[in-house]
């Protein structure tokens, strides 16, 4: 993976914290988003792994805490397993 496609990764990780998770801002979560985006990680009940899931997850978090405020301290891209 190219220097440049790690430091978009880590931008990207970044924009979800501050700017969709803090502020709200969901037209930031469609652009970094790609409509087949399948989430990996521990399933929510009753929310399925899509991007629209995804989505409602956000809603559903920024609702029940309005003034949560997500920070990124650090983020390591680098040194991950090369399957080749």
């Amino acid at each position: 993976m190219s220097k440049q496609t790690l430091e978009v990764n880590k931008k990207v990780t970044e924009r979800l914290a501050e700017d969709v998770f803090s502020k709200g801002r969901m037209e930031v979560f469609d652009e970094i988003f790609a409509e087949s985006y399948i989430m990996h990680n521990m399933p929510v009940p009753n929310i399925p792994g899509t991007k629209e899931g995804f989505r409602e997850l956000v809603l559903v978090t920024r609702r029940a805490f309005p003034d949560v405020q997500v920070y990124v301290d650090n983020v390591v891209a680098e040194g991950g397993a090369n399957p080749s």
